[in-house]
Formats: structure tokens, C-alpha cells, sequence
């Protein structure tokens, strides 16, 4: 494919050309490798104009919307870089295939305002469509670099289809991988690392893995306070708010705080920057996630945000577009040039929501209370399953077609849900059609149509044209209140007295639960009327319905960055992100119905309860008891034989208050799943003398002792939590045998205390599998002492404070399997005074002193088919006897590949492959009676060194290419080297050297080495026959 690989060429070694940078500080430099798939394009064909066109999607793909220019797929991607990343490199490559045919694709069209006519005219960009060279010329470009709570992101656009336009070819890349080098820098303002900020920026990138850069979270034990959810408000609003703070504090921690409170307390300089400074504050002292703003403009004032977009008729302009998302956004001030103008380009936008903002329009205590009183209904009722889309005409002859905004939509609604289409090209659409379908019950309603501040149009041609005002939208007396979306212009500009979208919410008697309105001007193509505003739109119901994103400031926040990458690069999209507000709630669940007869319920017993102790007093065995969202202040004691299920584990928090145990177990047959269990002021989970225990998908952390406490229990399952900060160990079993502990993270705990992330004392037959444990203050996973016959497999343990694995003091008989171990401060897997364990099919890498190392008596080990390479030492043996290492990969460590000393004997090294190490095998300092066999080592530094030691048995090695000699014997004797190619080394051969006495070596093939077959030194009485020799030096 001879154009594919010219385009290819030429995007790489421009990529290469532009990032060549000077290294100086090597540890900080990050490399990060992704690797994204795409579909196959669809392409379909149009008439736009009179002319036929091609049409090209990829299925979940944006497309590129500039005027005159091929429209293709794009896919915005967020990559996580290293704290304060900066980018040095970026190499992008992929795999392209030729898309058989001919084809023409459909230009860009104009960028139009919805309620502006367009015409359908065509227009190609004659540099572009005449051209030979592909569009885009390259297959990325980056868009920016971004933070969201302190973590730094990095935004690309991959370009997965290219077009030839001369030659009317395109060509399709099945897969795009982008190499990047980025240098570490320092931690961000805003950098929590709470559990939640991790889960969600896990969510927002490509590369999660780049998380564990990233520093230990501050600690949680001793906040101000925990307010998730905060209403901000004037004092005379506050009573009417209280109510709420009630209500919601069922389900998460909340509060109210006045603006008197936060003029007299925090800097600006207007009350925009300090109710922002303020929320600021309460993201980093309160872990704050949700913000509603109490009050209308005249209240709580707009920060107007700078935009320009260039349309059919000219540049539009305004300066003054109002934008909650200043509120949200916290990174920078939003004005870095300090004109007063507020989201220009140069002022650095920040795209990324700290905290989730939606506004109550309200001025007086009637509407705070109706608003209030329609939340708590709302939030209360059964959900509908049930969505209402609506199209109007943009034009005439619904040129462009209206119709694709709703249909964008509906693909992204389960087929569990009626979708109800009131379109236009269905037949007029009246008033009264809009006020049935209002009565009808519908859990979001969307409409699309010209819009203006007090009102929408809802029928354009066909039959006549129907508008809907203000005053229709007041008069609604329908008694669910759904959430209601449009492109339409200027209906959600709260900035001016009531417009559409207030008068929605301030309904007494209907009207919505919230409006996601433009605040101005909304957007479209000439050629696409589903462009710009109307792909917001789309991602709300993406979000909602595929994300489960019901939270309704989530829903619209992640919505919106979808399109980050658009909104630095495009002003029409900057537009979009900045005008569309939530008017409502943020914290509010679209699809949840919450129950307030009590947070905590007992499915079998059909009671409420106010505590989880309460529940489970009343409880009796085999009961399940589910428990809201909210914090538990309480020292539960599990005494029964029960479920207990949170809602969620970020936000069902038992929190220990300091004393005690957080939760005791002290029954059989209990599940635990779904919660924080925090700040107990011993363990936060204590399990004693039981059985048949499940501990789920909690958050653990903080406690003043372990995480979770194992004592004389058994058939325990511990699996898929995440066990963090505290005080000594992630999870300890005393004398406890036959459980599991599976698919947990474990990291942070112990710090300054060596505090160990999984330590087993006196416990046998236990499973630890699949668990990432790490940057714990000493060893990531131990036993020790007397816990035998227990299976390691497939965990990763790495930059722990001490060793990744360890077992101790008469733990015998144990399995470790499979694991990966990198990056500890220590060794990989350390084995001491302990018997009969086997080492398998582990790799181990990067640790600070040895991968593998057996020490202290340790006897009777299997060391096999491990992969070690990059440490000090490879495998290491001192002072231990009867072990068997056999069938390893040993390269790049510092020192040796494998070391035998201090008097190790009886140990048979085996069919190990060996190479660019110092050493490859060395045996020194009194070992005995060892047998190096069928090894292959090459490359190292020096081959085999047998130093100051006897009866070791060097027997059928391939040993060449070292850069010294290949066998050397050191004061050494009684030693046999028999039968061994030796070959290609840059000194000699064999070296007998300093005392090499009364030793065999006969039979092996000695040639092509750079210095002599064999060379005796200082060394007699050897016995040297039946060898090989063609050698530089005979």
C-alpha cells in the first residue's frame, strides 16, 4: 500500500523531528504506551444540494465539523500524565487499510444559530479537495494539557480515517498506538488522592496505571468536617434550604453555608471569586463533591465567560455568556491575563469540574420551598421508564434535518424504556400535544427547535407554527416533573428576569425537576443540524443511560467533556461547554428512588432503621439488611448471621469516631460489602473466632490499627476491596487458616509504623491471589512466622518499603506463584528459616537488593520458571542447602545472575538462561557439594566464577560471549567441569586461578574464545583431558 506508507513515514518522522529534547534527569522521565482500537467506518451515502455525497461514522466517533472540510471521525482521548507532566514526546504510529471505492465526502457545513435560516449549499475548501496530500495530514494532534483534582491530563485527537481528496480514496487505521515521554514535576494545588478522586479519574483516561505516580492522600482522620454536599445561600433563603440539608443528609453528608459567612471570610474581588474561593476550600477541607447554589443571579451572581464563534452572517461575539462552570472548574482564575474578561483562549479554561455546580433560580422563601418541596417529590417518586424526544424544524422543507438530534439520542436508551417521538415530520405539533405529553410522565424530555429567553418554538411549518412561552410552561400542572434538555437559544439565560428554563423549575404546580438550557446562543451546521449544541445533548443521554451517571450535575459535566479537546481547539464547542447550566439540583439521582422512612432497611423484615447497630439488634439470622448513602458515625458489632449491603462504597461510610473497632465480627455466616469503613480507632474490620465470612467491595482506611484483623477465623473471604492508610496492617490473619483473600488493593498502610500490606501470623492453607499490594511501609505481603502450606499466585506487590513478598521463621510448604514483584526497597521474594517452599512463574524486576533471595537456613526450595531480571541480583542463596533453581530467566541485574554463598550446599542450579548480568553464576565463600547444569549464560560481564569453594559440579553449560573469561576458578579445589561448550568469550575460556587446585576438567569444547582455552595461575595438581580446544590463543 505505497501512499499509506508514505503518509505513514512522513507523520512519524515529523512527530520524531519536534520532540527531540535534552535528558538530564532521567528518573523523573515517564514513558506511557496506549494502544486504541477502532471500528470499521460505515459509510452512506446523501444528497445534499442536488449532489451526492459520502457520509463516513465510526460507531461512538465525533466528527470533525469545519466549514468546507472533509467531516471524518475523531475520538478525543484523556491521558494520564505523571504529577505536573510535561509532555517531552509524543510518537504516534498505526495500521491503515485502504476502504475499496471512490468517494466524495460531505464538507463541513457553515456554523449557524439555532433560530438563524441557512441555505444548503456545498462548499469544498478547494485547497483541500483538490489536494493529494491525506486529510488530516497527521493522525493526531494534541489538544492540550488539563487537571481534574490535582491529577494532570493530557488530550489527544486521533484521527482513525484519512482521505485522499484528489483521488477520492480513503483509508481506515484499525489501530492507533501513541508512545509519550513525559517528565515529572511537581504535585498540583488541588491533588486530594481520595479514593473517589482515584475512582474517578480512573474513569476520564486511558491509562490508569499512571495513578500510582501519583503521592499517598492526605490523611482523612482529622478533617474540619466531611461535607459532600453544600448549599450556598443568602440568610434569608437559609430556613427554606435547612429542610433540604436535612433530607439529604439520609443519603450524604451535607450543610449550608450563607454568603454572609463567606463574604467576611474568604478573599476576591467580587463575590464571584469569593463564593469560588470558598468552594475551593471546602473541595480541600471538606472533601465537597456536590455544590447547589441557593439563590438566583440577583443572588448569587453569573460569571459571565468571553466567546467568539465565526457563522453564516459573521463573527458573534459576547463577552458576558453566564457559566456556573466557573464555579465548578477550580484550576486557575479563569482570567490568567487579567483583562476582566473572563474563558478567553489565552486565560488557560479549565474544562475539567472539581465539584459538580447546579443553581436553585430562586429569590424568595415561597419559590426556595416549592424548590425544595419539588427535590424531596422528585428524589421520593417512582421513576418513569419513559422518555419523550421532540423535533422541530430548523428550516424550510427541514433542511437541515432536524430529526437527527432525537435520533442521536435514542440510540443510547435501553430498550427497557418507551420512547415517545413528537416530531414534526410526524405532523403538527400543538400546545396542547406538548402539555399530553408533559401529563404523560416522562423521565427526561428533550426538545430541539428555535429558541429564544421566554420561549421555544415546538412546530415550524408543517400544519402552522406553535411556540411555547413562559407563561404556557407556568401553567403545567403535571405531577412528575422530568428533566428537561435543548439546543434552543437563550431559554436558559437565568441571567434575565424568568427566563424559559426558571420558570420550568419555579412552577408550584409541575413544570421540571431541572433544565440543562443554552444560557445563549445555540449551535449548528448547515450541513448537520445534530452538530455542536445538539452533541451535548446526545451525551446527556449517553451518559445517563450508558454511564449510569444519574447524579444530574454528573450527568451534565461529563457530558460536556466529552468535548474537551473540541472546546480548546474550536470556539463554537468552547461556546456550548460554557452556556449550558443545570438549573436544579446536582446531587439529585434521576433514576433512583430514595426512601427517608430511615437509611438503614431490612429487606426480609420490611423495617427501616436509623443505625446499622439498630438494624442488626432487631435482625434476626440469615436476614439482609441494605443501608443508604450516608456517614454512620457508629462502632458496629456484628453479632448475627447476617447480610449487610451499602449503596455505595465511596459514600455508605461507617466511620469509627477514633475509639475501638470500627466493625466487629463476632458471628458466623455474615456478609459485609459496599461501604468506607474509616477511622476506627483500632481495627477497622475485627473478625474473631468465625467462619463463613464475606468482605466485599469496601473502602478501608484510616483506622488506628490494621484494615482488617483475621483472628483464629476461617473460611473468610476477603475480595475486591480497597485497603488503604492505615495505621499498621492493610490485612492481618493471626492464627486464622483456610481463607481468601482475593482481588484487593492494598497500599499506603503502615507508614512510618512498618506496617505491612498482607501479613499472615501462624495461618496455614490461606489463598492471597490477585491482589495489588503497594508503597506499604514495609513488606507487601509476608508470612511470618509458622504460616505454612498457604498459595501466593498472581498478585503484584511493588514499591513496598521492604520486601514485595517474604516468608519467615518456619513458614514451610508455601506456594508462590505467578506473582510480579518490582520496585520494593528490598528484595523481590525473600525466603528465610523456612522449608519446602516453591518459587514458580514469577517475574520480578527493579527491586532495590535482590529478586529472588534465600537466606538464613532456608532449606528445601524450588526456584522455577521465574523471569528476574533489573535488580541487584538475580537469585541469591546464602548460607542455605537443598534447594533446586531450575528453568529460570536471569538477565540485567546489576551483580549476579545467580549467587550461591556463605556455605550454601546441595543445591542444584538447572537449565536457567542467563545473561547481561555482572556475573552470570557465582559460587563463593565455603559453598560445597553444588551442581551448575545445562545452564545457558552468555553476555555477561564473566560467565561461571567459582570462588574459595569445592565440590561443585559445572557440568553440560553453554557458556559464551561473555565479555571475560567463561569459567573461572578461584582458590578453589575438588571442583568438576566437565563436558561444557564453552565459546566465544572475550578472555579465556576457563581460568584456574590463585590456588585452583586438584581439579577435573575434562571433555569439554573450548573455542573461539578472544585469550587462552585454559589458563592455570598460581594454581597445581590439576587434572586437565579429553578437552577441545581452537582458541585465539592455544
Amino acid at each position: 500500500m505505497k501512499i499509506y506508507n508514505k503518509l505513514l513515514a512522513v507523520c512519524i518522522i515529523a512527530l520524531f523531528i519536534g520532540s527531540i529534547v535534552n535528558i538530564t534527569n532521567a528518573e523523573d522521565l515517564k514513558t506511557i504506551f496506549v494502544k486504541i482500537s477502532f471500528d470499521e467506518p460505515i459509510i452512506e451515502q446523501l444528497q445534499i444540494a442536488n449532489m451526492t455525497l459520502n457520509e463516513v461514522s465510526i460507531p461512538n466517533l465525533h466528527k470533525m465539523e469545519i466549514y468546507g472540510k472533509p467531516s471524518l471521525p475523531i475520538k478525543s482521548i484523556n491521558i494520564l500524565l505523571p504529577p505536573g507532566g510535561k509532555v517531552e514526546e509524543i510518537y504516534c504510529y498505526g495500521n491503515a487499510n485502504e476502504i475499496n471505492g471512490s468517494f466524495l465526502i460531505r464538507p463541513g457545513g457553515k456554523v449557524a444559530i439555532w433560530g438563524s435560516e441557512v441555505d444548503n449549499e456545498v462548499y469544498m475548501d478547494s485547497s483541500i479537495y483538490n489536494s493529494t496530500k491525506a486529510y488530516p495530514e497527521e493522525i493526531y494532534r494534541m489538544t492540550g494539557i488539563h487537571k481534574f483534582r490535582g491529577f494532570t491530563i493530557l488530550t489527544l485527537e486521533l484521527y482513525p480515517v484519512q482521505y485522499i481528496p484528489k483521488e477520492r480514496k480513503l483509508y481506515w487505521y484499525d489501530n492507533i498506538s501513541i508512545l509519550i515521554k513525559a517528565r515529572k514535576g511537581n504535585v498540583d494545588e488541588l491533588y486530594r488522592g481520595l479514593p473517589q478522586d482515584i475512582e474517578e479519574v480512573k474513569d476520564i483516561v486511558v491509562n490508569p496505571s499512571m495513578i500510582y505516580e501519583y503521592p499517598i492522600a492526605s490523611s482523612l482522620a482529622e478533617p474540619l468536617a466531611t461535607y459532600s454536599y453544600v448549599i450556598i445561600t443568602d440568610s434569608s433563603l437559609e430556613s427554606a434550604f435547612q429542610s433540604l440539608v436535612d433530607y439529604k443528609s439520609h443519603f450524604i453528608s451535607a450543610t449550608i453555608v450563607n454568603l454572609t459567612y463567606i463574604q467576611a471570610n474568604f478573599a476576591g474581588a467580587d463575590l464571584q471569586e469569593k463564593i469560588r474561593n470558598f468552594i475551593k476550600w471546602a473541595y480541600l477541607n471538606w472533601n465537597t463533591e456536590y455544590v447547589l447554589l441557593g439563590g438566583d443571579d440577583e443572588i448569587i451572581p453569573h460569571r459571565g465567560f468571553w466567546c467568539s464563534v465565526y457563522t453564516t452572517s459573521g463573527w458573534v461575539t459576547d463577552s458576558d455568556i453566564p457559566a456556573d462552570l466557573y464555579y465548578a472548574a477550580l484550576d486557575g482564575t479563569w482570567d490568567d491575563d487579567g483583562d476582566g474578561l473572563y474563558g478567553e483562549p489565552d486565560d488557560n479554561p479549565d474544562y475539567y469540574a472539581e465539584v459538580y455546580v447546579g443553581r436553585a433560580p430562586v429569590a424568595t422563601i415561597t419559590e426556595a420551598t416549592n424548590f425544595v418541596n419539588k427535590v424531596i417529590t422528585f428524589e421520593t417518586a417512582d421513576k418513569p421508564m419513559a422518555v419523550q424526544l421532540h423535533e422541530a424544524r430548523l428550516g424550510y422543507g427541514n433542511n437541515p434535518d432536524a430529526t437527527a438530534i432525537p435520533e442521536n439520542c435514542a440510540q443510547w436508551v435501553p430498550p427497557s424504556y418507551t420512547i415517545d417521538k413528537l416530531y414534526e415530520e410526524y405532523g403538527t405539533v400543538t400546545p396542547s400535544d406538548w402539555i399530553s405529553k408533559f401529563n404523560a410522565g416522562r423521565i427526561i424530555f428533550q426538545h430541539a427547535g428555535h429558541g429564544s429567553t421566554y420561549g421555544y418554538n415546538i412546530n415550524y411549518e408543517v400544519g402552522g407554527s406553535y411556540s411555547w412561552s413562559t407563561s404556557n410552561a407556568a401553567s403545567l400542572t403535571n405531577t412528575f416533573y422530568p428533566i428537561h434538555t435543548s439546543v434552543a437559544c437563550y431559554s436558559g439565560a437565568f441571567d434575565a428576569n424568568d427566563c424559559l428554563a426558571e420558570e420550568y423549575i419555579l412552577n408550584l404546580n409541575g413544570g421540571t425537576i431541572a433544565c440543562m438550557l443554552n444560557s445563549r446562543y445555540g449551535w449548528f451546521s448547515s450541513t448537520d443540524a445534530s452538530a455542536f449544541s445538539g452533541e451535548f445533548v446526545e451525551m446527556q443521554f449517553y451518559e445517563l443511560f450508558q454511564n449510569g451517571r444519574e447524579n444530574l450535575g454528573k450527568m451534565l459535566q461529563y457530558a460536556k467533556e466529552h468535548f474537551v479537546s473540541e472546546a480548546t481547539s474550536y470556539n463554537v464547542y468552547r461556546w456550548c461547554y460554557y452556556e449550558i447550566n443545570l438549573l436544579g439540583d446536582p446531587e439529585t439521582p434521576a433514576l433512583t428512588k430514595r426512601t427517608v422512612t430511615g437509611p438503614v432497611y431490612n429487606i426480609d423484615k420490611d423495617t427501616y432503621y436509623n443505625t446499622i447497630q439498630d438494624a442488626i439488634n432487631d435482625a434476626d439470622n440469615g436476614n439482609t439488611i441494605v443501608v443508604s448513602n450516608g456517614i454512620y458515625n457508629e462502632n458496629v458489632i456484628v453479632n448475627k448471621s447476617v447480610t449487610i449491603m451499602g449503596e455505595n462504597k465511596s459514600t455508605t461510610i461507617i466511620d469509627g469516631g477514633g475509639v475501638a473497632d470500627a466493625v466487629a465480627i463476632v458471628a458466623n455466616n455474615v456478609v459485609i460489602k459496599n461501604f468506607t469503613i474509616r477511622n476506627g480507632g483500632e481495627e477497622g474490620i475485627y473478625i474473631e473466632g468465625v467462619a463463613n465470612i464475606n468482605i466485599s467491595n469496601c473502602i478501608i482506611a484510616f483506622n488506628g490499627d490494621c484494615g482488617i484483623l483475621l483472628n483464629q477465623s476461617t473460611n473468610v473471604s476477603i475480595f475486591g476491596n480497597i485497603i488503604h492508610n492505615n495505621s499498621f496492617d492493610g490485612i492481618l490473619l493471626y492464627y486464622s487458616s483456610g481463607n481468601k483473600i482475593i482481588g484487593n488493593t492494598v497500599y499506603w498502610n503502615g507508614i512510618g509504623n512498618n506496617g505491612e500490606g498482607i501479613l499472615l501470623m501462624y495461618s496455614n492453607s490461606n489463598y492471597i491471589a490477585k491482589n495489588e499490594v503497594y508503597e506499604n511501609g514495609e513488606t507487601g505481603i509476608i508470612l511470618e512466622p509458622n504460616s505454612s502450606n498457604n498459595n501466593v499466585s498472581s498478585n503484584t506487590a511493588y514499591n513496598n518499603a521492604d520486601c514485595g513478598i517474604l516468608i519467615s521463621t518456619g513458614s514451610n510448604g508455601n506456594v508462590i506463584y505467578n506473582n510480579t514483584a518490582y520496585g520494593n526497597t528490598f528484595d523481590g521474594i525473600l525466603v528465610e528459616s523456612s522449608q519446602d517452599n516453591s518459587i514458580i512463574g514469577n517475574v520480578i524486576y527493579d527491586n532495590g537488593e535482590d529478586g529472588i533471595s534465600l537466606l538464613s537456613s532456608a532449606t528445601n526450595c524450588i526456584v522455577k520458571g521465574n523471569t528476574v531480571y533489573s535488580n541487584n541480583a538475580g537469585i541469591s542463596l546464602h548460607n542455605v542447602w537443598n534447594h533446586s533453581i531450575i528453568g529460570n530467566h536471569i538477565y540485567g541485574n546489576n551483580r549476579e545472575g545467580i549467587v550461591l554463598w556463605d556455605n550454601s550446599y546441595n543445591i542444584t542450579v538447572s537449565g536457567n538462561t542467563i545473561h547481561d548480568n555482572q556475573w552470570g553464576i557465582e559460587v563463593g565463600l565455603n559453598c560445597h557439594d553444588n551442581k551448575l547444569l545445562d545452564n545457558e549464560v552468555y553476555s555477561n560481564n564473566y560467565g561461571i566464577e567459582v570462588d574459595n569453594s569445592s565440590y561443585i559440579t559445572i557440568q553440560n553449560n553453554s557458556v559464551y560471549a561473555n565479555n571475560d573469561y567463561g569459567i573461572e576458578l578461584v582458590n578453589s579445589t575438588n571442583n568438576v567441569v566437565l563436558e561444557n561448550h564453552i565459546y566465544s568469550n572475550t578472555n579465556n575460556g576457563i581460568d584456574l586461578w590463585y590456588n585452583a587446585n586438584n581439579n577435573v576438567i575434562h571433555s569439554n569444547i573450548i573455542e573461539q574464545n578472544g585469550g587462552w582455552g585454559i589458563e592455570l595461575g598460581y594454581s597445581s595438581n590439576n587434572l586437565i583431558y579429553n578437552n577441545y580446544f581452537n582458541n585465539t590463543n592455544n
